[in-house]
């Protein structure tokens, strides 16, 4: 009997639960998703799966984290479904139920709901996984011959075995709840009111510059670090930006309502006495939960257009990074002088037999410290690579790599040195340096800086430019062979077909293995165009997933507990609703109403978040332009396409289900 109670049951509150179910199965679906990267068939590269089982990792320890997330919305929802019944389980036992069998019922409704949105979700996630597995190998450029189903066995059990434990918490804790409760609670729990304590207008007012000055204390910080230089400062922003975000929902409650009664035309329009004083009371009650989703709105916003950025900014350096099929370097402790060429010849590897053409070149090391060079040219106080030296090359060398790249050479005027700038960052410093008049004194001579802008020509194709090592002189070629040497380096273009040249000098490399011979103090290390290419993609990718991972659980937690709030505060005013009906409120004004409540109630968060947001995007800009990412709009775009349809669908839901109690009470009083 208790089986076909609890079917029936949710047969009839199919509605009530609908928001509830869509949640838990867009849960499923997303955590299977993302834990079922290990069967991506596009993964079949050994750099790909290197970098993916990384990739891998971090989404194992990501899902715990969701699942907690999860764990925590599901608990609430439960919550919100255990008020809802409180009125009909009581009634169970009014009639003789046992508690132990009205408990029974509550678990099977509980079990029933989970168990079809586990099954829903997987078979989406199922359904999802094969166009993720889709648009992965369009991301690495891999061709698909024919198309394999994807399906992993390992991320199915685990998305079973995660969401079991938290139905079996949920529904125990559930259970527990229901036990405590009194016969006169369960039929009287729709005529309790929250505690109300009206705030006096100073306090708020009070409470609301305080909120104003920390949260523009956070941005102030959060500005004047960036993004690059927080370090140990992340927790204090976050902290503080947090507090005045509590602070702020805490005074809205005490002043909104006495501005609002100011313009009187505004405050006695149709129903917003009623609107804005619902309004005023349900956020005095529950800013401690509206701060929460402010808070995760503004972690969602940040996690999708994060990690969309800066997936964005790897794809515009790749052609920067990639302009040689190969180079390599000696990195030996002792001698890293010797030409590559020749230590490689000396020990029976034929180098030249894979290359087309190529240039061999040395690094000089000036002695002149880059925070020395240019001090005060960054932006911030900060010199990135504070202890490293200014490398050089001299003019020959450049303008041999530059007719081998097809990039344009430079002639070097006589008495002066050029700088090359190779990301966004050091070419701004450099700009500023070269305003004033520089000299530098190198090889026993002074040499005025080149004045007419820097230079960007690509010297070797590495795993990218590092922040210390992107500032490099260019000197006359008497000079740089008066100074130190160090770090031989050849950079080239493979001969005949550049696929089986690649595939056959990465098993030469292999062979070298960063050691020319067992126990030799010589190091050969190289790097190929498309070496770098794939450790980029598979990057991007990894920040992209993670950035949309993330970015959609908080988003979705948010607009599930706002909807799961105003679907309980339009439950709770049954009785203002009939009482609105009684008074001749036409059904059209009470939908007014509705939208109203949901609209403020989902939307003042979000405009909040959305501020935040500004801020982050404002600095996220600056660090993405520091690499060379000169438009951001394309990633916030995407983020707040993302943003919007989510919530609006959530918005739509909870507004079509509060206007259905709305008109299902109204029609009762007829």
């Amino acid at each position: 009997m208790c089986c076909k109670l609890a079917f029936r049951n949710v047969r009839r509150s199919l509605k009530d639960y609908f928001v509830y179910f869509l949640t838990l199965t867009f849960g499923v679906c997303i955590f299977y998703v993302f834990g079922s990267m290990d069967a991506q068939q596009a993964f079949t590269n050994p750099v790909q799966s290197s970098v993916f089982a990384m990739l891998v990792q971090i989404m194992d320890v990501l899902s715990v984290f969701v699942s907690i997330i999860l764990g925590f919305l599901i608990l609430y929802a439960n919550t919100f479904l255990i008020k809802r019944r409180k009125k009909e389980l009581g009634v169970y036992a009014l009639l003789g139920m046992p508690k132990g069998k009205v408990n029974l019922i509550f678990l099977l409704e509980t079990a029933v709901v989970g168990a079809l949105s586990l099954a829903c979700g997987l078979g989406l996630g199922v359904a999802a996984s094969q166009a993720v597995s889709l648009l992965t190998a369009q991301v690495f450029e891999v061709k698909l011959d024919t198309f394999h189903f994807v399906f992993s066995p390992a991320a199915a059990g685990k998305t079973i075995l995660y969401f079991a434990i938290i139905f079996v918490v949920v529904m125990a804790l559930g259970s527990v709840s229901i036990s405590r409760q009194k016969l006169i609670d369960l039929l009287s729990a729709q005529k309790k009111n929250q505690t109300f304590r009206a705030k006096k207008l100073w306090h708020s007012v009070v409470l609301f510059l305080l909120s104003v000055a920390l949260i523009g204390t956070a941005y102030w910080m959060f500005i004047r670090n960036g993004m690059r230089m927080l370090g140990s400062e992340i927790p204090l922003i976050m902290l503080v930006g947090g507090v005045g975000t509590l602070l702020f929902f805490m005074s809205l409650s005490g002043f909104l309502l006495r501005i609002c009664k100011s313009n009187k035309r505004l405050y006695y329009n149709k129903l917003n006495m009623f609107v804005l004083r619902q309004l005023n009371s349900k956020i005095n009650t529950t800013y401690l939960s509206v701060t929460f989703i402010c808070l995760m709105l503004l972690l969602s916003v940040g996690a999708l257009s994060f990690g969309i950025g800066v997936a964005q900014s790897m794809q515009d350096q790749l052609a920067e990074i990639t302009v040689y099929d190969v180079s390599l370097y000696n990195g030996s402790k002792e001698h890293s002088e010797r030409p590559v060429m020749e230590i490689l010849q000396e020990h029976g590897f034929d180098l030249a037999g894979y290359l087309d053409g190529s240039v061999t070149f040395a690094y000089h090391d000036t002695g002149i410290h880059k925070a020395d060079l240019l001090a005060g040219c960054y932006e911030g106080d900060d010199v990135p690579g504070t202890n490293i030296t200014v490398d050089a090359v001299s003019e020959s060398d450049y303008n041999a790599l530059m007719e081998l790249s097809g990039q344009p050479t430079f002639d070097l005027p006589e008495g002066e040195f050029a700088v090359i700038a190779l990301s966004h960052d050091s070419q701004q410093a450099v700009k500023n340096y070269l305003k004033g008049e520089r000299t530098v004194t190198l090889g026993g001579q002074t040499l005025r800086a080149h004045r007419d802008g820097y230079l960007t020509g690509a010297l070797e194709t590495s795993t990218g430019v590092g922040a210390a090592e992107d500032v490099i002189f260019v000197l006359p070629d008497e000079v740089a062979a008066a100074i130190p040497a160090y770090r031989s380096t050849i950079s080239g273009f493979y001969a005949g077909d550049k696929e089986a040249a690649e595939t056959a000098f990465l098993d030469f490399v292999e062979r070298v293995g960063g050691e020319i011979e067992e126990g030799s103090s010589i190091k050969i290390y190289g790097a190929t165009s498309t070496l770098v290419y794939q450790i980029a993609l598979g990057s991007k990718v990894t920040f992209l997933y993670i950035g949309i991972y993330l970015g959609i659980v908080f988003l979705l937690a948010s607009a599930a507990i706002l909807a799961l709030q105003q679907l309980s505060e339009a439950a709770d005013n049954n009785q203002r609703y009939r009482l609105l009906r009684k008074l001749g409120t036409a059904d059209g004004m009470l939908r007014g109403v509705v939208f109203s409540q949901v609209a403020l109630y989902f939307f003042i968060p979000l405009a909040l978040a959305l501020v935040h947001s500004a801020v982050f995007f404002y600095v996220m800009q600056s660090a993405l332009t520091s690499i060379g990412v000169q438009n951001i709009w394309p990633s916030t775009l995407w983020t707040l396409g993302i943003v919007l349809v989510i919530y609006g669908a959530y918005f739509a839901l909870t507004y079509f289900g509060a206007q259905r109690m709305a008109t299902e009470t109204s029609l009762a009083t007829k």
